[in-house]
């Protein structure tokens, strides 16, 4: 999966968790962008993303301020390995 998929795969995962079209969110989107998108949202998006991707975003991917900062932490978190690799570190 090249870096491009990361982005749209994680615009599809925030269009399907909040009900938008993917076409409407890019990586200015924030919290405040998005009917619904509250703090439990929040974590309900987190665990779909780390699922998807078989990560763990840890404390980071809650203090995301817009999607491009959720993106760029997948990216980092992919780049480190599973998280199983990761277990005990």
């Amino acid at each position: 999966m090249n870096q491009d998929d990361v982005g749209a795969r994680i615009f599809a995962i925030v269009a399907k968790t909040f009900g938008v079209d993917a076409a409407a969110v890019d990586v200015a989107t924030t919290t405040d962008d998005v009917d619904g998108w509250d703090s439990l949202a929040h974590a309900t998006l987190l665990i779909r993303i780390e699922k998807h991707f078989n990560i763990d975003l840890g404390p980071e991917g809650s203090g995301a301020q817009d999607l491009g900062a959720l993106i760029a932490l997948v990216r980092c978190r992919r780049d480190d390995g599973p998280r199983e690799s990761r277990a005990g570190s």
